[in-house]
């Protein structure tokens, strides 16, 4: 069955729209699985889809933005750091954020040096989710990226 539109027997379009996945995988894994499970024609995501992890990551001073379809965020990496470290690549910049902010990304130097950033995570309730936005802004705080 096509992913994206088809038409049925009776010449009416099946569709299934959702919204408000804030980043979280399994919910986007079921969305994607809901076309063969509800034999539906077309697949809506709406808006919401970025989680709140890209609030930080933007006050960190990345120019970010969720991609259409996708739960990872792609972000062209910092040339350096103001007054400090430099980055010749995308795996240079991922290695520091890894072991000096305990942050893990991923280097994507094929096409230009960005890193990829997984907006997603699972929280227990509202308080968690606090905590672990403030701990992420926390390790982020006080560096003053160089683009």
């Amino acid at each position: 069955m096509p992913l994206w539109s088809k038409r049925n027997d009776a010449g009416r379009v099946r569709i299934f729209f959702a919204t408000d996945v804030h980043g979280s995988e399994p919910t986007f894994r079921k969305f994607i699985n809901a076309g063969k499970a509800y034999g539906v024609d077309v697949l809506i995501l709406g808006g919401d889809i970025t989680g709140k992890l890209l609030t930080p990551i933007i006050a960190s001073g990345f120019q970010a933005k969720m991609p259409a379809g996708t739960f990872y965020l792609y972000v062209k990496m910092p040339k350096g750091i103001k007054g400090g470290r430099r980055f010749a690549t995308a795996e240079e910049f991922s290695e520091f954020l890894i072991t000096e902010k305990l942050i893990s990304t991923v280097p994507w130097d094929d096409a230009g040096s960005y890193i990829r950033l997984s907006a997603t995570f699972e929280a227990k309730g509202r308080a968690d989710e606090n905590r672990v936005l403030k701990e992420f802004q926390k390790r982020m705080s006080g560096l003053q990226f160089e683009f």
